[in-house]
């Protein structure tokens, strides 16, 4: 049975309502580690308008690799999936067709998701995670050149910004506008954060939170080295 995680974020009446007045979205992304982060891009996994005093984003372990048609990872740019499959740790995506479908196998390597590319035609490929009760959202985009072989770990980490664009889930995007907190919930399945308009983000003094400014570059911290 997969793992359900809970992240709750807490508001006073005065920051939810400022908020909404302003037309803000609340968005979460979530990180991998990759085999070639090189090129790699975070996708908006999650956004939504509906928030309140205490609002709960939840997911749970559940995966699947895609393969996009889509090759061009510009800032902005949203990357539909061609093809998408269940998929768990230790199995690997074998694409051998030009269309971007394939079979997914089982291999020795238990810790990683592999996409395999047994085609010469480059693709995009990637996860997606079930978030709020969704069959799955893409979260990270990654260059599958031809013959090559990507793969794939997610991590428990979460980063949640509000900002005023209007991005759709999928999207390409590299740097956020406001101020965002990366939520690293390894080894805990719920935490709780909270959120002021003026001095944005809080949480714990243990280190599992992490602030960054707005106009920080989230590539480099959303699809990490393995």
């Amino acid at each position: 049975m997969s793992t359900t995680y809970t992240l709750t974020i807490t508001m006073d009446d005065t920051t939810v309502n400022d908020l909404l007045t302003s037309g803000y979205y609340l968005y979460a992304y979530k990180a991998v580690q990759a085999g070639n982060p090189n090129g790699g891009a975070p996708l908006v996994w999650f956004q939504t308008q509906t928030f309140s005093e205490t609002t709960v984003i939840t997911w749970t372990e559940s995966y699947e690799a895609y393969t996009s048609t889509t090759t061009t990872l510009t800032d902005g740019t949203v990357i539909n999936a061609s093809a998408s499959y269940a998929i768990n740790l230790g199995q690997e995506l074998q694409v051998n067709s030009t269309a971007g479908t394939g079979t997914v196998v089982n291999t020795s390597n238990s810790s990683v998701i592999s996409v395999l590319n047994q085609t010469s035609t480059q693709f995009t490929c990637g996860l997606s995670q079930s978030v709020q009760g969704s069959s799955g959202s893409q979260l990270c985009a990654l260059p599958l050149y031809g013959n090559n072989l990507d793969t794939i770990t997610p991590v428990e980490q979460v980063m949640v910004v509000f900002m005023t664009e209007d991005v759709n889930t999928g999207s390409v995007v590299y740097q956020l506008s406001g101020p965002s907190l990366l939520v690293d919930m390894t080894g805990m399945t719920e935490a709780t954060i909270s959120y002021d308009i003026n001095t944005n983000w809080s949480g714990n003094t243990e280190g599992w939170c992490t602030q960054y400014a707005a106009g920080t570059e989230i590539a480099p911290i959303l699809v990490q080295p393995s």
